[in-house]
């Protein structure tokens, strides 16, 4: 089942930049400078990472269907919020984040009052 989860709420647990230790002040017009990487690769530098986001904004921008990204709770709650982790879509977020998307489709596992603050349907992150 694909779920659509809010970018920003995604983003403030779990930054994409810091993933890629990208600046924080990044801009789309940053990402568009580097050269397009639609083909995964092991040997992953910044150049790597910056041109596989440059290619998913790109994808966007053409409204082209983007695998959506596989997000699951983490094996642990802190007290002040859920962590979330991803299985896979990094990029992708970063791309839906620069893009300024307001959701991100995604493969959802875990708890079920997360999923609803994550989609919006609820105001405010568990806790425990």
């Amino acid at each position: 089942m694909i779920n659509y989860l809010l970018v920003d709420r995604l983003v403030a647990s779990w930054h994409p930049c810091n993933v890629f230790d990208l600046p924080l002040t990044i801009t789309t017009e940053e990402i568009k400078a580097s050269k397009p990487c639609p083909i995964f690769s092991d040997e992953r530098e910044l150049d790597y990472d910056i041109g596989r986001i440059h290619y998913f904004i790109d994808q966007l921008k053409k409204g082209e269907k983007i695998d959506p990204i596989e997000q699951w709770q983490g094996v642990y709650i802190r007290t002040v919020t859920i962590i979330v982790y991803f299985v896979d879509g990094n990029h992708r977020l970063a791309a839906y984040w620069l893009n300024k998307n307001k959701v991100i489709p995604a493969v959802y596992g875990g708890r079920m009052d997360l999923l609803h603050y994550l989609e919006g349907k609820r105001k405010t992150c568990p806790r425990h």
